[in-house]
Parts: C-alpha cells; structure tokens; sequence
C-alpha cells in the first residue's frame, strides 16, 4: 500500500469564502488550517463531522484533514481544496478510484458501477486489460468495464475470444493470456494462478495440433483423405467442391442467430455443400446440444445458409464446429438468450435511394436493437463508425446500433435512414427481454442497393391500410377510388404459415374492399399476411398485416403490502392495452363483464407493468381483465394474492438474499466405481429446485476425464432436509473440484478435494 495521509491545507481564497459564508459560521482558522468549533465550544478533533451535508475529517490536532486519509482500517479521498469527503470516481494523477457512494470507503477487488463490473488492485487502482483473477480469467476495456460475450480484443485484434455473459470469466478453448494476476481481495500474485496456466497451456497445444493437422491435410494425397465425400459414378454433383479448392479453405462462419428454442441458423462466407454430419455444438460450460436435423435454403442462398433444430437446450455459451470437406475445422462461438423476444418474417424494401423499410413479426414484447451494415463491410470490431462493423453477437448490435421498445408482440416496422445510393446493406436485429438484459442476436436480412420495382405506391394510387376485421374476413383500403373495380383475380393473399383460401371480394366505392375467407377456411392468430394487388395496367401493390384475435397474456403476478391501504402490484404482459381491476376480501372470482363494469381502468404495458393502488384494509384478492390495443379482451379473470403481513417493496437493484449456502461436500463410490457427491447445506435445501443443466462441476487442478462428466440421479436423502446428493456417470481423478450451481437467482459454490 503506497497510500500516506496528504496534509495540504484549503487554498487562501476557500479560506475567506469560509470566514465569510454564514452557512460556516463554526470554522475557524488557525495558523493557516481549518478547525471546526462543536456547540461546547471545543474543536472537534480524532472524528468525522458532517457540516451542511458533508463529512469532513479532523486529526488529533483538530486540523482539518485533505487528500487520502486511513480511518479505521479503510481508505477515504479529501476533497485536495475543501476537504470534504468524495463519493464515487476520483482521479489521482495517472490512476482511477472508485469511493462507495453511501460510506466514501475505496473500493478494492471486484466492484460494480452503473451496468459494468470493475477490478480494483489493493491499492484501490482500477485495472485494465486481460487479468487472473482467482484463477479465472477477464477483460476489461480501456475504460476498466468487464467485457462479456464474443468480442475482439484491443490488444489482439486477430483472435476472437468469449467470456461468460454472467460472470465474465473466459470460457472455450482458446483464451486469451493474461499480463498480471490477481486474488479477489486485489492483492497482486507473483505468478499466474496453476488453472490459468493449464488453460493457456492447453490453448496453445491445441492450435500445435491444428497447424498439424492442417500441413498434414495440405501435403496428403487425396485417396488418404478420410472426410472426402464418394463421388457419384455418373454425372458429379456440381455443388460439391473439391477438398483442394481454395473455395473450401476460405470459408468462415460469417452470421450464428438463434430464432427461437431448438433453432440454430448458420451463415457460412461462402456457398459449401455440408449435412448433419458436418456440425457439431459444444457447450464449454454445460451440456453439449443435440442435432436432430440440418437443412440449408434453396435459391442464392443454398450452401450457404443453413437451419438447424435442436433438442431442448439451456442459455449458455456454445461453439458451433463445422468440419468441411478437405477435414479443416471453422469454430464460432455464440451466446443463446431464450427469455428474449423470437423473431421471424423479416422483410425489407429499399423506398427509395437513401431510405429502407424493414418489418418482422415477434412473439413478445421486449427491446429491439438493430443496425444496417454495408455489404463487403470490414469484419474488424474495433471502435469505428457503425456502418463499418460486422456484428458478431447480439451484445455488438446492443451496443453499437439503435434501440426500440416493442410494447407488444405482433408486427413492427422500422425506418432505416441516410444509406448510401447504390450500396446494399445487411440489417442485424437483436431482442432482450428487459432493459439491461444481455440481447440475443435473431436474425438478419439483405437490403437491396437499389429501390425495389414492386411498390405500396405505384402512381397516385396506394395502400393505406390492411387489416383483418375479424378471423374469416380482411380489409383493404386504398387512398383514393381504383379506376376498376377490383375482382379475386386481381387479389392474392399470402401467409407464411399455411395456405389461404379467400372467398370473395366486396366494395360500395372501390376505395374500401373486403376480402371474405371461402366458408369454413380461417386466418390464424398473431400471423402476418400479405395483400398482393395487381393492377390492370401490371403494375404491383402490396401491403402487409398482423392478424390478432387473442387477448392478452398476463403471468408473473406479484403483489407487496405496503400499508394497511396501499399494495404495490407487479405482472408481466405480452402486449399493450388497457385493464380492468377490481380489488376484493373474497376469493370467489368474478367474472370478466363484472370486473369491467364495476372496477377501475388501467393502462397495460407489454413486458413489466409495476404500479402501486389504494385497497381497503380487508382485501385479499387484486382481479384483472387485460384488453389489447385491437380490443380482444379477457373472458376470463386474473387473480394475484395480496399478503396479509405489510411489507417493503423491492428496491431496483436488490438481489434475493442467499437464506441458505454449500456447508460441506463429501464424497463416495457406487459399485460401479463412479462417484457420488454427498451435499452438506446450512439449511433445509430442495435440490429438484435447480435446472439439472445448471448443476456444473470444475477440475482446479488440471485433471484429464475419462469421458465428459454427466449427473446420473439427484435428489433428497435420509440424511435430513439440509443434504441431496448427487451420482455422476465417471470417477473422478484424484485433485481439487468445484461445484457450482444457479437456484432461484443466487448462484451457490464449493470446492472440495477428492483424494
């Protein structure tokens, strides 16, 4: 610690502004320092004293103090000129601090500020850089924030490395090395931690190999190539590429969105001929994904992009593996975020030569990030203009591009402006769920160099609106009367969920048409359609709708008491709209015509709607009937519990607080010679609480497992309600473990020795 008190003393001209300001009546000066007078006329001195809503600091002389200051054990900075104490971030010369904002206390170790984590040596200094941290290791950019995601590094501009969207820690085989280490407290370490340099050392190995590998792929004959595919005996498929062409060697994973569960989307760099068999999706940290099927799209884009369904999987950070023809790997890692919104039917259209339409349909309501990106644009990540960056994750559009509140699920249209003439752009999307929330990249799309020839606008004649009036009947409306009327044969309607069979078509003014289903034959709910009009003259319209004849989704109700007359509610909602309330002491329900008819009205949020009533001091039950912006309104009513006991409301930055921790961990074998863990808690524990995926178990010593290490069965045991078990598939190699586990928000670890 380099730390010692500064003695410099306020500046002549704070001197007279406290001799002369009133609201200092009790300062004194005294041989060029500031004492400040107590009411019993003495000085206060060896004490903190908080004048006019500041804390000061006298010594023992009763002068007041300036510059850094050790109190108690702990570190404060002084005001340099006034001496009061400074809450938050300070420079000092080169170096930055961060000081508690409710104690002054200087902050050493990990530490959190606004959104971002920072790392503070033990002499309070905020780090930057790729450090070890306990054995863990991190990134903080040139501003100290902890980096997460997929991203490139300041200092290696070539590699692509992927750190833990929770915790930060670098995951994946290829890590980057850090220049110093650290513990958790701040105290810098002479050497890397042992699990740091396995990890670098195992990195390094692994690229020796793949050099190998690929010379000894390189300089093989062709008949010694195990991966090259048969060739038919008749006519050469024109898709299949030699493993010797150079298209082969250059292709990289250019685009991994994630659309929704059990969906995985693959955009290679170049046209490749791949099937299932090709693809492989680790999980550094959980559970590998399961292929069920590989299917690539027709057209342009066939070889090139590819759809992949999954099993069931878990958010967490995986490594998409392709192995292509000539038995080179291309890797990629991506980060997966179901709680956000999915989207699909994304369409754009250039409107004219600087600005594009692009709309797309989601199944909730949530936060849209989005950015258009040049095509043949510079794949570096470096700090540039946005138009200049390729995204590479949802966290790069999140932080590089625009943003949009989607307050609900269904059909949204953006506005992309000031494009360049004649260059085509890509258009990234990516959703989060809330706020703040990590996004998920979703999908992209082209945007053409040049506007497009089918337009809303031909002429003076356009689309004003599209709409389904009811499940068996659309509505067309043009701005002014079509010189035809219009027939079925001028009407095509489309829908990308099945087949739709219109029945008729109906106007009184030939500016407003209805387009009547045949009989028996309806439109699904939250789907988009397309209206494609043709003119008499071949000139195209179209317009495109949202149909929507389903009432709102409320879930996630809470409720907190705050007084015998006040209670603060809390719910999640798919879309907007308006709700009825009524609040009651009996818990028989009402029905849906009676709490719209005697309650009160409230607007309804898509995502969290949080307000806070009146109730009367006997009411138990707060009953709901949400209604969408279209009208579908519930017929039937939503319920939340109001407590008895009065409690205080969640502040926004809590964290459930851990009741309960990891005691003790021991172990034993089963007949088969695998191990069972045997798990101590402090408190009675429900381990069928935690998601079995979420259940991880780290080597710290570098151990080498015979086969990936699976959980066969977990549960409660006899012991009491305190223990569980858990039964893995191996045993374990002798050396030190961590198990580490997710419940309820708060993460519970523990490392034990098995011997």
């Amino acid at each position: 610690m380099r730390r010692k008190v500064t003695l410099s003393i306020a500046a002549a001209a704070v001197m007279i502004m406290m001799a002369n300001s009133s609201a200092l009546a009790d300062w004194e000066q005294s041989n060029g320092a500031w004492n400040y007078k107590e009411e019993n006329g003495q000085n206060a001195a060896s004490t903190w004293k908080l004048v006019n809503g500041k804390w000061y600091y006298f010594n023992e002389a009763g002068v007041m103090q300036s510059g850094w200051l050790e109190s108690g054990g702990k570190w404060y900075y002084l005001d340099p000129v006034n001496g009061d104490m400074k809450e938050g971030w300070v420079q000092d010369g080169e170096n930055w601090y961060y000081l508690n904002n409710a104690t002054g206390e200087m902050a050493t170790g990990w530490t959190k500020s606004g959104d971002n984590w920072y790392f503070m040596d033990n002499s309070g200094s905020m780090q930057t850089g790729v450090i070890d941290v306990d054995g863990k290791i991190y990134a903080l950019d040139e501003n100290g924030a902890m980096q997460t995601g997929t991203i490139l590094l300041k200092e290696d501009v070539i590699n692509v490395y992927t750190f833990d969207p929770t915790t930060g820690a670098a995951v994946g085989d290829k890590v980057p090395i850090p220049t110093k280490a650290y513990n958790s407290e701040g105290t810098k370490q002479a050497d890397l931690s042992p699990t740091v340099k396995a990890q670098v050392q195992q990195m390094q190995e692994k690229k020796k190999e793949e050099a190998r590998a690929s010379y000894s792929s390189s300089s093989s004959s062709e008949s010694s190539r195990p991966n090259r595919p048969s060739i038919p005996s008749e006519e050469p498929d024109d898709d299949w590429e030699s493993p010797g062409d150079s298209v082969v060697s250059d292709v990289k994973i250019q685009e991994i969105t994630v659309p929704g569960s059990g969906k995985v989307d693959v955009v290679l760099s170049k046209a490749t001929k791949l099937d299932k068999s090709n693809f492989y999706i680790s999980c550094p940290a959980g559970k590998d994904m399961t292929i069920l099927t590989v299917e690539t799209e027709e057209g342009s884009q066939k070889n090139k992009v590819y759809h992949i369904t999954t099993a069931h999987f878990s958010d967490n950070t995986y490594n998409m593996e392709i192995t292509l023809s000539n038995g080179k790997k291309i890797e990629k890692t991506f980060v997966t975020s179901l709680s956000a919104p999915e989207i699909r039917e994304i369409k754009t259209k250039r409107a004219d030569k600087n600005t594009a339409e692009i709309s797309f349909i989601s199944d909730d309501a949530g936060i849209l990030y989005y950015m258009a990106v040049p095509v043949n644009a510079s794949r570096s990540m470096a700090r540039q203009a946005i138009v200049d960056q390729v995204p590479q994750t949802g966290q790069d559009v999140q932080k590089y591009g625009e943003s949009m509140r989607m307050d609900q699920e269904g059909l949204h249209n953006i506005t992309i402006k000031d494009l360049k003439e004649n260059q085509a752009y890509t258009i990234y999307l990516a959703t989060a769920k809330e706020e703040g929330d990590t996004a998920a990249l979703r999908g992209s799309a082209q945007i053409s160099a040049q506007p497009s020839g089918g337009s809303e606008n031909v002429g003076e004649l356009e689309i004003v609106d599209a709409s389904a009036i009811s499940n068996s009947k659309m509505k067309l409306v043009f701005n002014k009367a079509t010189e035809e009327t219009l027939t079925l044969d001028n009407i095509d309607v489309q829908c990308a969920k099945g087949e739709v069979r219109i029945g008729g078509i109906e106007t009184e003014d030939n500016i407003t048409y209805y387009i009547p289903m045949q009989n028996n034959w309806f439109m699904n709910s939250k789907t988009g359609y397309t209206i494609y009009v043709t003119l008499s003259d071949g000139s195209k319209l179209e317009k495109t709708f949202y149909t929507d004849f389903d009432c709102p989704l409320i879930n996630e109700g809470s409720a907190v008491k705050l007084s015998e007359k006040e209670v603060e509610l809390k719910f999640r909602s798919n879309e907007g709209g308006v709700f009825y309330y009524i609040t009651s002491d009996s818990a028989d329900k009402p029905t849906a015509d009676e709490v719209e008819k005697n309650g009160q009205t409230h607007n309804l949020s898509g995502g969290w709607n949080k307000f806070t009533i009146t109730i009367n001091p006997n009411d138990s039950f707060f009953y709901l009937v949400p209604e969408d912006i279209s009208g579908n309104r519930a017929d039937f009513v939503e319920s939340i519990r109001i407590p008895d006991e009065i409690q205080e409301p969640d502040s926004p930055d809590s964290k459930p607080e851990k009741e309960v921790d990891i005691e003790s961990i021991t172990y034993s074998q089963n007949s088969a010679g695998c191990h069972r863990l045997l798990v101590k808690m402090t408190g009675a524990f429900d381990i069928l609480n935690v998601d079995q995926d979420d259940m991880i178990i780290y080597p710290l010593d570098n151990q080498v497992f015979e086969k990936t290490p699976a959980i066969v069965t977990r549960g409660g045991t006899w012991d009491g309600p305190e223990y569980f078990d858990v039964q893995y598939n191996i045993a374990f190699p002798s050396g030190r473990y961590k198990l580490e586990f997710l419940c309820d928000g708060i993460y519970y670890e523990k490392e034990f020795v098995i011997e």
